[in-house]
């Protein structure tokens, strides 16, 4: 009767694992989501503020022109 006993707690347990490997890995994905979600929404915002600066300001501040806005603000993933 005991073995009968382990052998199900064996089975339960593989199960309890399996759905507990399941959520974190959901977990996990939805928490990169919602960091590329708010990294790109800081990029938006980032456009749009270097959009409202003159052609003056951003030759000062960041040395570029109107058309490197975009270059510039994704520098990180273009080679």
């Amino acid at each position: 009767m005991a073995y009968t006993l382990n052998k199900n707690h064996s089975a339960v347990a593989t199960v309890v694992e399996a759905i507990s490997t399941a959520l974190m890995s959901v977990a996990t994905s939805f928490g990169a989501m919602l960091v590329h979600v708010a990294h790109a929404n800081s990029r938006s915002d980032q456009v749009e503020y270097m959009n409202n600066l003159t052609d003056v300001e951003l030759a000062t501040k960041y040395g570029i022109d109107r058309t490197g806005i975009v270059a510039y603000i994704f520098r990180d993933k273009m080679s």
